[in-house]
């Protein structure tokens, strides 16, 4: 009797960490097959329709299948003859990757509509399109980039109706153009979620934020190169730029409040346009087609120094009312357009006695700030991209899971025994 009992406890104990393993091997074949899929535009535009994809890049030689999760997508523009929509019909569709490549300089892009996917691994654009667009609700997995690589060309993430959402949750989105010709990353959605979006391409890259955000609360930080803003579309959270970076803020009306916390340092991407660039709303209607700066923009945010900083303006007064103790660095009031390289009209102020607030005047006069003495700088270190162990940390928790539901039939399934 008790070795019949051994018996069956090695069974079940064989049964559920079987069990366990296959719950594992499943969970992750699922979401990482790593099958390249390649569009052959062979049949109609949507995605579910088989005979528009191949595994093959030539289109010949591999199987037709349609995606499934875990897939990399892959678009060549060699052979476009024309822009081509595209349209995710699938529901649910979990995509590891999204990849743009070609040698076509004919400009033709490609356009991705369609059901919201989630994304496990970024999107890259090596292509010689134009604006390769993905413009569909994406949620994102995991650490990942976008990275643009194709000078001259962009990336578009989103629609020109402002209507798609891209959800960063809480991982770290970084945007990267690495191009030394001037590359240009879009983000048309409405950014949702917790973590943070770090710029750190070349000096050339110019990334664009467009749209209102739908809730996010994340930190950005721009290393290099250029970003522009429009009001609050990068939502509420703090805003680091780095020494030999620029952020340009633009404002749609006169009088414009900006809350996000600032640090900034630094003369600008170009050495003189300043780390910030303000560009001021004009009235509604515009006079005869001049627009008259009256307005006041307001910082009410937090603004720490963590260098000697330019700060370039179109005109209108800048009031800075919550600058942080800086350590002896200054400001260095700067109106556009810059006279002269590396001229700036406005004086330099230091590090005063006491603190408060400050506001620049219009025209080539510039102001004083009142800083205050003393203090430290703040820094946000940047987030390593660990993506990779965030997804297989979800399946081995889904492999645990299983394996404690194996273990609990083995106990019911003896007491059942032993009951009969």
């Amino acid at each position: 009797m008790l070795k019949n009992k051994i018996k069956y406890l090695n069974y079940s104990l064989f049964v559920g960490f079987f069990s366990l393993i296959f719950g594992f091997a499943s969970t992750n074949a699922a979401h990482a097959s790593g099958i390249n899929l390649y569009w052959c535009n062979t049949g109609n535009g949507n995605f579910s329709t088989a005979s528009n994809w191949n595994t093959n890049s030539n289109c010949s030689n591999g199987s037709q299948q349609a995606p499934v999760s875990g897939n990399n997508l892959i678009f060549d523009n060699t052979n476009l003859v024309s822009d081509t929509t595209l349209n995710n019909d699938i529901n649910g569709l979990d995509i590891a990757s999204i990849n743009f490549t070609g040698t076509s300089s004919s400009n033709y892009n490609f356009t991705i509509t369609g059901n919201a996917i989630s994304l496990d691994n970024g999107i890259t654009d090596t292509s010689r399109s134009n604006l390769n667009q993905v413009s569909l609700d994406i949620t994102l997995t995991a650490n990942q980039s976008f990275i643009d690589t194709t000078g001259s060309t962009g990336l578009i993430k989103g629609n020109f109706g402002l209507t798609n959402i891209l959800n960063i949750g809480g991982h770290t989105l970084t945007l990267s153009s690495n191009t030394n010709s001037g590359g240009q990353i879009f983000i048309l959605s409405r950014l949702q979620g917790t973590g943070n979006i770090v710029m750190n391409g070349d000096n050339s890259g110019h990334y664009y934020f467009t749209t209102p955000d739908n809730g996010f609360s994340g930190n950005v930080t721009l290393e290099n190169g250029q970003a522009s803003i429009y009001d609050n579309s990068v939502g509420t959270g703090k805003i680091t730029v780095k020494n030999g970076a620029t952020l340009n803020i633009n404002f749609d009306t006169l009088s414009p409040t900006f809350s996000n916390p600032l640090e900034i340092a630094g003369n600008g991407y170009d050495g003189t346009s300043g780390s910030l660039m303000i560009s001021d709303g004009c009235p509604t209607p515009i006079n005869n087609g001049t627009c008259t700066n009256t307005g006041a923009d307001t910082f009410t945010g937090a603004i720490t120094l963590a260098g000697n900083t330019i700060v370039s303006t179109g005109g209108n007064t800048v009031n800075f009312t919550n600058i942080v103790q800086c350590s002896g660095f200054s400001i260095t009031m700067n109106v556009i357009p810059v006279t002269q390289p590396g001229i700036h009209p406005a004086a330099s102020t230091s590090c005063g006695s006491s603190g408060g607030s400050g506001s620049s005047g219009t025209g080539g006069s510039g102001g004083n700030h009142g800083l205050g003495s003393g203090g430290s700088t703040i820094t946000v270190p940047k987030i390593p991209n660990t993506g990779i162990s965030l997804i297989y940390s979800k399946y081995i928790l889904e492999a645990t899971i299983i394996g404690i539901i194996s273990f609990a039939i083995y106990l019911l399934s003896k007491r059942f025994k032993k009951a009969y």
